[in-house]
């Protein structure tokens, strides 16, 4: 009896485990409403993982990097790229339009841009990569974005 009991545990064990790591590498998407507004921790380099889905269109990662090796020099504008992964779970293309603000420690914003629209095809994953100048005062105080995703079908 005890080794039965040993056997179906192991076999329950060996379930869960395969489960989390399923659920783990799909994640877990929350629905939140068109227009999206949401707040992140971020450090400059970093990609963050917003995990929603607005209107059927998943927001799986952005990101704010610099581009070359300038140092970060106060009052001078730094090369920078936006990068967003989106996947289209529906049939239909969707157009998209993401907006960051730069935020320090308090939430005091510091910056602000606007991405040009991009549009994801029905049931495909698009990467997108978009470059602006951003001064070195606010690469180096952000700690947080705050984000805005509008979706149009």
């Amino acid at each position: 009896m005890k080794d039965a009991r040993k056997l179906v545990l192991g076999f329950m064990a060996v379930v869960l485990a395969c489960a989390s790591v399923g659920n783990a590498q799909e994640g877990h998407y929350r629905q939140v409403d068109n227009p999206y507004q949401g707040e992140l921790a971020y450090r400059l380099g970093d990609k963050a993982t917003p995990m929603v889905v607005i209107d059927g269109l998943r927001w799986k990662t952005i990101s704010v990097s610099e581009v070359g090796s300038k140092p970060l020099q106060s009052g001078r504008a730094i090369k920078t790229e936006v990068g967003a992964e989106f996947e289209n779970t529906g049939d239909g293309s969707a157009t998209v339009v993401v907006v960051i603000l730069f935020e320090d420690e308090q939430g005091n914003s510091l910056d602000r841009i606007e991405c040009k629209r991009e549009r994801i095809g029905g049931g495909s994953t698009r990467k997108i990569r978009q470059r602006f100048k951003i001064q070195a005062d606010v690469l180096r105080e952000m700690a947080r974005l705050y984000l805005f995703a509008e979706v149009r079908r």
